[in-house]
């Protein structure tokens, strides 16, 4: 323990006794909060992390609103910065957890830290998020800077979340053991923070959102200027980007309208392009205007646009929402890259989204290791055992989604405890006699035809009928029904350019071998090289889809029947619709059908 550390471990003992803090030994908003904390009767000895000391109740409809916002930005975010003994969360103005993003199976301190937990000052003493939530500021605590000795180890750095009022909506902090960079981690969640209140932004009704910016490949990032506007050019909030760039003095400007923001012609043809425009002062920046949202009815149907609109697909979901609800087991099967984790945590998302979703991908685990990671062990167990033992991703998922991925490569002899555990509804770790509940929904998913590896006897025809309660087929992106709509999902996000039509007929004829991955991949991979463009043209697309697309799909004639019939099923015969589509007038289009038919 450094110097300062010992001095805060010391200051602690006599400002528990009621003595006061020497002078500037902490700053001051971590002072307020230690006082706060002695005056709400915490005493820095006292253990407040475990279950029965914490308050815990459900999350309200603005908590699972803010949640559903931060969720998306704390995956990334955790792309960066996850690492076994950190986590981030996102608290409301109550200092209650509303979202989280932690490794699967964690096991110690930051396990009792869940959704719906409050984790106030009187709850928990000094942390950062308490600090950021009263004084509304970016806040970093460190070691001996908490109020309590039990967090003495723990590094926490804050930031605030406002919403499209300048209202403080919660803050995002990411807590752990040991210590990070401070200042670098601080302006990632910045970024993360300003990311989030952008998703506000884009969900507001009745605006149009106009996206700014000086340099065009800050479109659609956090960096971004954002304005709401009303049909008739009044601004209607203005995000603190546009606040920064454009001198807006508040979230909700009074009476300021476009033309007095941009020279008037510069602004009149505004659409989804990105233009050049010119503001009143002379200077100029790149803005792009968003398609107006619409309110969307709740229903069964999932929200990400990745599971596409294919009624069959959507058919199945909604039937697998109803087996979730009633506790059976799902499989779901289809090619790999079909999209099955995105079904899987798209039912979770519907079913439970408060609870854990902990995905096992059973073909990745080593089999020396499987059991012990599927279902935990004891201290001692084995050699290099941790000192307490751990939890397994099996009991970690809770009551939430437990996803059994690729579940057609499991081992033969794991397979017969994975049975006796679904069985019995009951877990044991690795080195104990002793069990406890599974109260997961299961979803099992395999590119494999598990019934053939029954018969083959590469796979426990028990086992198989256990997992198969209900059962989902994905099928291949080549023969789904909303192809060309998938394909316009992936490419249209902020910062693309359009797809010529050239290189959107392209991507419709090509047979998509690995499917929805692929699809996603072409389509940040052509992203990234059309940045600047005003269109994604042939040049920009793999070689794979240049060259063997036609050849692989058969002749020019077979190609462009498929596409068509495709995208006809998909409007259900409406050809209007299907020529609009396919950027083709209605007679061009009768044509072509009548010429295939004569072939």
């Amino acid at each position: 323990m450094d110097r300062l550390q010992l001095q805060l471990h010391s200051a602690r003992r006599q400002f528990a006794e009621g003595l006061p803090l020497p002078a500037g030994l902490l700053p001051e908003p971590i002072e307020r909060s230690w006082e706060r904390s002695r005056a709400a009767g915490l005493s820095p000895w006292q253990t407040r992390l475990a279950q029965d000391h914490m308050d815990v109740q459900p999350l309200t409809e603005a908590d699972s609103q803010l949640a559903a916002c931060v969720q998306p930005e704390l995956e990334r975010l955790w792309e960066l910065i996850g690492d076994s003994h950190w986590m981030l969360f996102c608290v409301n103005p109550d200092n209650r957890i509303v979202q989280t993003r932690k490794p699967a199976g964690i096991d110690g301190p930051l396990s009792a830290l869940h959704i719906g937990r409050r984790v106030s000052e009187a709850d928990v003493g000094t942390t950062a998020p308490a600090c950021t939530l009263m004084d509304g500021l970016p806040a970093i605590v460190a070691g001996n800077q908490h109020y309590l000795q039990e967090f003495a180890e723990f590094f926490c750095v804050s930031v605030p979340l406002r919403g499209v009022n300048g209202d403080l909506l919660g803050a995002l902090d990411l807590t752990g053991i040991g210590t990070r960079n401070a200042g670098t981690m601080l302006e990632r969640l910045k970024h993360a923070a300003l990311a989030t209140e952008n998703n506000f932004f884009l969900k507001m009704q009745g605006c149009r959102i106009l996206e700014l910016q000086h340099d065009p490949r800050l479109l659609g990032s956090p960096l971004q200027a954002l304005l709401a506007v009303h049909d008739d050019g009044t601004v209607h909030a203005a995000n603190r980007a546009a606040q920064q760039l454009l001198g807006v003095p508040s979230y909700r400007p009074e009476r300021l309208t476009l033309d007095q923001l941009f020279d008037c012609p510069s602004h009149n043809g505004l659409d989804g392009s990105t233009q050049l425009l010119a503001l009143a002062d002379g200077s100029r920046l790149y803005g792009r205007l968003l398609p107006q949202p619409t309110a969307k009815a709740r229903s069964l149907r999932p929200s990400s646009t990745t599971l596409g609109s294919d009624r069959r697909v959507n058919a199945r979901f909604e039937d697998a929402c109803k087996a979730v609800a009633g506790n059976l087991p799902v499989l779901i099967t289809g090619p790999t890259g079909s999209g099955k984790e995105v079904f899987a945590k798209a039912l979770h998302a519907h079913c439970c989204p408060q609870a854990p979703f902990v995905a096992i991908n059973c073909a990745a685990l080593p089999e020396s290791l499987i059991e012990a990671e599927l279902f935990g062990y004891t201290e001692g167990s084995f050699t290099g055992a941790r000192k307490g033992g751990a939890m397994g991703l099996m009991e970690s998922a809770g009551n939430g989604i437990l996803l059994l991925d690729e579940i057609g490569d499991m081992p033969l002899p794991l397979q017969s405890r994975l049975l006796r555990a679904l069985q019995e509804r009951q877990i044991t770790r690795v080195g104990s006699t002793s069990t406890v509940p599974l109260k997961a929904h299961v979803i099992a998913a395999t590119h494999k035809d598990l019934a053939s590896l029954v018969s083959s006897g590469g796979f426990r025809e028990d086992l198989f009928y256990r997992l198969d309660g209900m059962r989902v087929a994905l099928p291949a992106l080549e023969h789904r029904l909303d192809k060309a709509q998938l394909i316009d999902s992936f490419f249209q996000r902020p910062g693309v350019p359009p797809l010529a039509p050239e290189a959107r007929r392209q991507l419709q004829v090509y047979h998509w071998p690995g499917n929805l991955r692929q699809l996603e991949n072409v389509a940040r991979l052509v992203g990234v090289l059309a940045v600047g463009e005003p269109c994604i043209g042939m040049r920009h697309l793999p070689d794979e889809l240049q060259c063997g697309a036609i050849a692989v799909s058969g002749n020019l004639a077979d190609a462009t029947r498929d596409v068509i019939e495709r995208v006809l099923l998909a409007h259900s015969g409406n050809v209007s619709a299907a020529a609009k589509e396919l950027g083709i007038s209605r007679t061009t289009l009768y044509k072509r059908l009548a010429r295939l038919g004569s072939q």
